[in-house]
């Protein structure tokens, strides 16, 4: 994440051919240049095809992909040796962890489109990280 928003920000200061020795804060590139930080972007498209999948038809492949991994896992399974792994569905997790809530309870919530999309500017604005879905 970091990386990506340092590369964000460097091909923001050479569109506006600001030099690397130029002492310009970022927030002011943001104000020139108008664009939202890449991060937001990309939260918003996740969030975006998660409820995309989540109205999908349920006889569609990655419908069924997200059924299946929003369901708890066996009583014998064994977590592999290793780091776990960064998910999608963990990203997913994470964009929404200010509102408390679970993937099953968000993937019931994103079968309305309408009240999804609502809900996805308020998760992804700056001003909506403190405000609780309703």
């Amino acid at each position: 994440m970091r990386n990506l928003n340092a590369f964000d920000r460097w091909c923001l200061h050479r569109i506006l051919c600001i030099p690397w020795w130029a002492i310009i804060s970022n927030e002011e590139v943001r104000r020139c240049t108008n664009q939202p930080p890449l991060m937001r972007i990309v939260c918003i498209s996740r969030l975006m095809f998660f409820g995309h999948t989540a109205h999908a038809d349920r006889s569609m492949d990655h419908s069924r992909a997200m059924r299946f991994s929003l369901a708890p896992l066996p009583r014998d399974w064994n977590q592999p040796s290793g780091r776990p792994r960064h998910t999608w569905l963990q990203a997913v997790k994470s964009n929404l962890a200010p509102f408390n809530n679970g993937l099953a309870a968000t993937y019931r919530q994103a079968q309305n489109r309408c009240a999804w999309s609502v809900r996805v500017e308020m998760a992804t604005s700056a001003s909506g990280q403190a405000m609780r879905w309703r």
